[in-house]
């Protein structure tokens, strides 16, 4: 058995590090750092259509689900199953742990009256509701009939048993069904005038043989950052976005796309867009290296992993010249680059 995390709750906004509204990218990029306590991660999408359902981070030694919504690639709900296999506390108190069981007295002790929860009758179960937090309850068969006919939260069962909580549900919204995503964080100051590494991204408008504009949150309307073809310098970028997460430098000009002498292969366009590199034991990075002194300037790129942007900037003038969009669509060759 792994490791116990040690994750705190916090209705409606996460459990840990676990924030609701967290990309996934982010995500996975923190699981990847975390395999001595995190060794075993499922990963879990439509394959007929991407969209079309949650995507899931099943973590099976941890007994912890993560759901995000398909399109944002947002978190959006956070379930445990299986509470043997984390420390859970609320404000300092322990929720579970190899001393604690979540049981009915324990909840109600340290969350407080819940609101009128909820039995079903075809899985047996009461859930317990609290704003952005719920817990379930199994309720033994001869008992249906008593939670069928009350409102009665299950702290102690009529006949002297005690109720423990199998799962847990931590959502934004009304309901962890009907779980929505919380608003995006505005940027930050650090790491760059929109943010950096911590600015969120409405939306990216292309505007060919002219660039992209980027759209951050923040406020009450979007701050806007502009990438412009011969214009946009490294400096530029750096102060509106924050250092690159890596530099790739181009070892020959193979950037005419629509040109004849350049159908070699798959693997000399992802040269082009700056995202061949080595293999390591979690998969691809982009490589980072220098020129050698005796060659002439080389094209570099800037690598925004998080935001899904790379910017080829021209080795002699220094300018933008080329700008690559990641969609980050699971399944597909590029996903998580």
């Amino acid at each position: 058995m792994a490791q116990r995390l040690d994750l705190p709750i916090v209705p409606g906004k996460g459990l840990g590090w676990f924030k609701l509204g967290m990309s996934l990218w982010d995500t996975i990029r923190h699981l990847r750092d975390q395999v001595a306590l995190i060794p075993v991660v499922d990963f879990k999408y439509s394959e007929e259509d991407p969209f079309a359902a949650d995507i899931i981070l099943k973590l099976k030694s941890n007994g912890i689900e993560l759901r995000f919504e398909p399109y944002s690639q947002r978190l959006k709900l956070i379930i445990v199953d299986d509470f043997q296999r984390v420390r859970l506390t609320y404000k300092g108190d322990e929720v579970s742990s190899s001393k604690a069981v979540p049981t009915g007295e324990l909840i109600n002790k340290l969350f407080g009256p819940a609101f009128p929860g909820e039995f079903d009758s075809s899985t047996t179960q009461y859930t317990l509701l609290y704003p952005g937090l719920s817990l379930v309850f199994p309720i033994p068969e001869h008992l249906m009939l008593t939670y069928q006919v009350s409102a009665d939260v299950p702290i102690e069962f009529p006949d002297g048993g005690t109720p423990f909580a199998t799962h847990m549900y931590i959502y934004f919204g009304e309901s962890w069904v009907k779980a929505s995503l919380p608003s995006l964080p505005g940027p930050t100051l650090h790491g760059g005038r929109m943010g950096g590494n911590r600015g969120e991204v409405d939306r990216v408008i292309a505007q060919i043989n002219h660039g992209v504009v980027i759209h951050f949150v923040g406020g009450t309307q979007s701050q806007k950052c502009p990438i412009l073809f011969l214009v946009t310098t490294p400096q530029d970028l750096i102060a509106d976005l924050g250092p690159p997460g890596s530099i790739y430098y181009k070892e020959d000009d193979k950037l005419e796309i629509h040109s004849d002498n350049n159908k070699d292969s798959y693997q000399t366009q992802q040269e082009d867009d700056g995202i061949m590199g080595k293999m390591d034991d979690i998969g691809y990075e982009r490589s980072s290296h220098t020129p050698q002194a005796s060659q002439q300037p080389n094209d570099y790129f800037y690598n925004y992993f998080n935001l899904g942007i790379d910017v080829l900037f021209d080795g002699s003038s220094h300018r933008c010249k080329k700008i690559v969009l990641h969609t980050n669509i699971p399944g597909h060759f590029d996903f998580q680059w």
